[in-house]
C-alpha cells in the first residue's frame, strides 16, 4: 500500500460525430496541467507480475479562444471547461526481479467519475455595428459524468529501504466518455509514489 502524486499534460476533444455544438467542436482547447493524487495497493501474483489497484483524484481546467472576422463583423468565443474527477483502476505490473533499481511495464483499465464539470462559452458579437454578449452553459448537454479509463506506463522502482519502495513512472491515460459520449480526454505525464 502507498501514496502517489503526479502531474499530467491533458488534452480534451469534442468529436463532431458525437455532439452538434459548433462552439465545442470547433474550439481549440489548450493543453492543461492536471495534478493528481491517490492511493495504491499492490498484490504480488507470480514472478515479477503483480496486481495493482489505484484510487485517485485529479483536477483540470481547459481554455479555448476563437475569433472570426468578416469585414467589420466580429465573433469572439472564449471557452472554459473545468473538471474534478475521481478514478478507480485495476492494472498489471511486470517488473524485473533484480535487486536495487527495478524497471517495469504497467497497464490496466478502470472507471473515472466527474465530481464537478463546468463547461461555458462566452460569445461576443459585433454585427452591423450591433454588439451583444452571451454565455452558454454546455455542462449537461456535452459533458459525461462517467468515463472508461485505459492506462499504460513504464517506470522504475527504487528500494529506499525494505519498507519504503519509491517508484517513478511515465504514464499515458485515455478517458472515453459514457453518456453523453463526449468529450475524450488524453493525459500524458509523470507519477511518483512511495509504498509503506
Amino acid at each position: 500500500m502507498g501514496l502517489y502524486a503526479g502531474i499530467h499534460f491533458s488534452h480534451i476533444a469534442f468529436s463532431v460525430n458525437k455532439t452538434d455544438i459548433p462552439s465545442l467542436v470547433d474550439a481549440d482547447f489548450n493543453l492543461a496541467l492536471s495534478p493528481n493524487v491517490g492511493l495504491f495497493m499492490s498484490l504480488p501474483i507470480e514472478g515479477g507480475l503483480s496486481l495493482q489497484a489505484e484510487a485517485g483524484f485529479t483536477f483540470s481546467t481547459f481554455k479555448s479562444s476563437n475569433i472570426e472576422k468578416q469585414g467589420d463583423d466580429i465573433i469572439e468565443e472564449e471557452g472554459s471547461v473545468e473538471m474534478s474527477m475521481g478514478n478507480f483502476s485495476l492494472s498489471l505490473k511486470y517488473s524485473s526481479l533484480k535487486p536495487g533499481t527495478r524497471f517495469y511495464l504497467h497497464g490496466g483499465a478502470g472507471l473515472a467519475y466527474a465530481f464537478s464539470r463546468n463547461n461555458t462559452v462566452d460569445r461576443y458579437q459585433k454585427i452591423d455595428s450591433i454588439e451583444s454578449r452571451e454565455t452558454f452553459d454546455w455542462s449537461n448537454e456535452a459533458m459525461s459524468k462517467v468515463y472508461l479509463e485505459v492506462l499504460a506506463g513504464i517506470g522504475a522502482t527504487f528500494d529506499l529501504s525494505e519498507q519504503y519502495p519509491l517508484f517513478v513512472e511515465v504514464r499515458i491515460d485515455q478517458l472515453f466518455a459514457n453518456d453523453p459520449p463526449t468529450p475524450g480526454i488524453t493525459r500524458v505525464g509523470v507519477v511518483a509514489g512511495v509504498g509503506f
